[in-house]
């Protein structure tokens, strides 16, 4: 009876998990990332490779892929292609995306739960595994709300945290199927988004034999190389992006040569650890131990035959090395997803540390510590509530404004032209576009023959353009009849005041909470 108590409490957390997230909303047409990875699961689904390796993500694109070839497989009408279908009914199928990671992911927390009950045989330490992740909102709104790699993330942090748990709980160790099992996850992992890459770290410093290291290192290549299959053309590119990543001190490659600003870098530290207070208690908590073994000189001896300690020196420095990867170009703390699903896994740790190396009596105090834990950790989500209900009516906003701004175009402003604010604004026409640069511009002809008045006009070259192909300020006014629409940006008024200086007048005819209309007019010399 009290094993079948302790399952259903196991599964309470994934419904919960689920009954929220499929409730939540996301903004529709946001383009970035979604539409980048919808029309590249497209391009896969084509047999094409794909145009976007940044992250790399590629993982994502392929779920993509398989999502979208069986979501048209039982759909009934299939008479215009697969190509044309997807894109015709685009945001229908990110939602569907959307909530198929949702419930895999809700799959992933109860089989996390309940993998690491018959592992370590304590009910609140595998609660505890399920919650703590969630301590983050800003982690929760991801894994809920996008269709990008973070969710992905998810899943690979997971399999990493029962994985390390099933390497300490086993006596006799064949570390070269370790070795393979770690590379397995870090090649996927990696093949998902460079931010899993101090993850590396855990199998290097667990596996005891150094061949077996080496061997580890080594797997990882054919591993990325079968979960980034369809980037393969894309590998230089994928290369120059991480280089210039690696050597330039802004954010996405961006400002002067060099590692690192050293004062900018200081104060994203800083932020870092002051956004995400759970991950900074954890980090000292774990260093604490740590420096106690140095104080004492056991640092060694600890290493080498505790194979706790082991574990946690291992935790500590890949999240050490992913919170000092992330502060060089910190501006979204989505970035530390793989380090925030550790921080349980810490928790567990510590408590099976302290319960070998305290003494008798307080080893007996200590038995409250995962219940303890784990409610200040349920309190803690709890907090979570009002940031994640705003973020929650910020996307059902944006959305009613996008349909109030539909109904004035279709209706008060029928027999005018638009022209759609590029690349940020929130519209199919202007996600679509987003997707296409990012997937090769696979998908031009299709989507001219879909949706014919698709003018853009880019905030980056102030021209104008019909899809791909440069139209003159001239045309337009030709092609609108001097009845010309600027919809979805911009709202920066610096920005208005440049693209009037290269010979526009704008005037807003409505502003929104994410959408704004503007006529525009050419100036007269």
């Amino acid at each position: 009876m009290i094993k079948k108590l302790q399952i259903i409490f196991l599964v309470i957390i994934p419904v919960l998990f689920l009954f929220i997230g499929l409730q939540f909303n996301r903004t529709h047409f946001g383009n970035d990332p979604e539409y980048a990875y919808l029309l590249n699961g497209i391009n896969i689904g084509m047999l094409k490779p794909v145009g976007h390796t940044d992250n790399p993500g590629t993982t994502v694109q392929i779920y993509s892929a398989v999502m979208l070839r069986f979501a048209y497989l039982v759909q009934p009408d299939k008479g215009e292609g697969f190509q044309k279908h997807i894109l015709r009914n685009s945001d229908q199928y990110i939602e569907l995306e959307r909530k198929g990671l949702i419930w895999i992911n809700g799959m992933v927390v109860l089989v996390l739960g309940v993998l690491s009950w018959l592992m370590l045989r304590n009910i609140w330490l595998s609660l505890l595994l399920q919650i703590m992740p969630f301590t983050s909102a800003n982690l929760t709104e991801h894994v809920f709300t996008k269709v990008s790699p973070e969710p992905v993330l998810f899943m690979a942090s997971a399999a990493m945290v029962l994985l390390c748990i099933h390497f300490y709980l086993l006596q006799q160790k064949d570390e070269r199927k370790f070795a393979v099992y770690f590379a397995l996850i870090c090649g996927f992992g990696l093949a998902t988004k460079a931010t899993f890459l101090p993850l590396v770290f855990i199998p290097l410093l667990l596996l005891a034999d150094k061949a077996m290291r080496k061997h580890f290192l080594v797997y990882i290549l054919p591993f990325f190389f079968l979960f980034t299959l369809p980037a393969v053309p894309q590998y230089p590119h994928m290369a120059k992006w991480f280089m210039g990543l690696t050597a330039h001190t802004g954010t996405y490659g961006e400002g002067s040569w060099g590692v690192i600003n050293p004062i900018q870098y200081l104060n994203d530290l800083g932020a870092i650890c002051f956004s995400n207070p759970v991950l900074s208690v954890t980090l000292l908590a774990t260093a604490l131990i740590f420096v106690i073994s140095l104080i004492n000189s056991a640092f060694r001896s600890e290493f080498k035959n505790n194979h706790i300690f082991r574990m946690l020196t291992a935790f500590l420095v890949a999240q050490a090395a992913g919170v000092f990867m992330v502060a060089k170009h910190y501006h979204a703390n989505h970035y530390l997803l793989p380090e925030l699903c550790l921080m349980a896994a810490n928790w567990i740790f510590i408590f099976l540390y302290l319960k070998e190396k305290l003494l008798l009596n307080f080893r007996k105090a200590l038995n409250f510590m995962p219940v303890l834990l784990l409610m200040i950790t349920a309190g803690l989500v709890f907090l979570n509530r009002n940031y994640l209900h705003a973020a929650n009516n910020g996307y059902n906003r944006s959305n009613n404004d996008y349909d109030k701004t539909m109904y004035l175009l279709d209706y008060e402003y029928k027999g005018y032209t638009r022209t759609y604010f590029y690349p940020t604004s929130i519209n199919p026409y202007s996600a679509l576009r987003w997707g296409n640069v990012y997937s090769r511009f696979n998908h031009t002809p299709e989507l001219k023959e879909l949706y014919p008045a698709g003018y853009f006009f880019n905030v980056r070259t102030h021209n104008f353009s019909l899809w791909e192909t440069p139209v003159a300020v001239s045309t337009m006014v030709d092609v609108s009849g001097g009845k010309l629409l600027l919809v979805g940006g911009p709202f920066d008024e610096s920005v208005r005041k440049e693209i009037e200086q290269s010979g526009l007048n704008l005037t807003p005819v409505y502003q929104g909470y994410t959408q704004v209309i503007y006529r525009v007019e050419v100036k007269k010399n």
